[in-house]
């Protein structure tokens, strides 16, 4: 017979004592039905020969990493897994991670761990192209069981850009401003017209026309003609009004057969007279009582209609 002395191998003191004696299977524990069988992995293993089983002693868990997944610039996932837990369950479990081995960012969930399982964690607010050292552990009521050191690195910054391109500025793209060409409108040349109430004045020169009125332009013009308008719809306008007895001009610029492109304070006069003599069909419908002198949608819908 002898004495089994059980050492904390922390401080190298002796923890217990108890009676030991031999017998035909190996070392057993007096006044028991229990004997040392082995040591394995850290764990105590006691053959108990009443029921021909092995009673292991409680331990650390024993943990490791997998690579970090999911890494871009400011995140990454830290996956860990544990595959013993030390005979009894695990209460906490996380990571440690930081720029060195000191680590010095903890991350961990409590809970009831009974089986050995993977685990993860999802990190932000990371600093771009940097590198990070990190490892797992789970806890138990023994002690904390730590997987080995492993790193991951974070993507690299994105550049700034400039410095003559450098072929994309390191990610990004230039795109050139776009040159937008000055869009010139060319006004015709003013045609003039006389008016023939203001004696003496002269706005230009009279146009030749034929004396066919041309009511597919008329009607197709966009918007109001009013004063100060030009083009081909106004000559049409001026033909219009001349064949139906609306004379703009009795002589020269805007008589029949000389009317113009400009629209001046006489075709203005000749337009108020034709919409007041159709006032039923122009004006009545907006609740006008006298002619506005505007070519616009009433009087463009009367010509249509006649």
């Amino acid at each position: 017979d002898g004495t089994l002395s059980i050492i904390d191998t922390a401080d190298n003191t002796v923890d217990s004592t108890v009676k030991v004696g031999h017998s035909p299977s190996g070392l057993g524990i007096v006044g028991t039905d229990m004997y040392i069988s082995r040591f394995q992995d850290n764990l105590m293993s006691i053959l108990d020969t009443g029921t021909g089983t092995l009673r292991t002693a409680f331990a650390a868990p024993t943990v490791t990493t997998s690579a970090a997944s999911s890494v871009t610039q400011t995140a990454a996932t830290l996956n860990g897994s544990f595959s013993s837990t030390g005979g009894e369950d695990g209460t906490a479990r996380g990571f440690e991670y930081g720029t060195t081995t000191s680590y010095g960012t903890t991350v961990s969930e409590t809970g009831i761990y009974r089986s050995a399982d993977s685990f993860t964690a999802s990190l932000s607010s990371l600093t771009c192209g940097t590198t990070y050292h990190f490892r797992s552990f789970v806890a138990n009521s023994t002690g904390t069981g730590t997987s080995s050191d492993d790193t991951f690195s974070t993507s690299a910054c994105a550049s700034s850009g400039g410095g003559g391109g450098g072929g994309g500025g390191g990610g990004w793209v230039y795109n050139p401003p776009v040159t937008v060409p000055d869009v010139v409108t060319t006004q015709p040349a003013p045609t003039k017209e006389v008016i023939p109430d203001v004696p003496g004045k002269v706005l230009g020169e009279p146009v030749q026309n034929p004396a066919t009125v041309s009511v597919k332009t008329l009607i197709a013009v966009k918007g109001n003609l009013s004063v100060g308008a030009k083009g081909q719809a106004v000559l049409e306008l001026q033909k219009y009004l001349n064949a139906n007895g609306f004379i703009v001009a009795k002589t020269g610029a805007g008589s029949p057969g000389k009317e113009t492109n400009f629209f001046g304070k006489a075709t203005k006069a000749a337009l108020i007279k034709f919409q007041e003599a159709h006032a039923k069909e122009i004006l009545a419908p907006t609740k006008l009582k006298k002619g506005t002198g505007t070519f616009g949608p009433a009087t463009k819908a009367y010509i249509m209609s006649h």
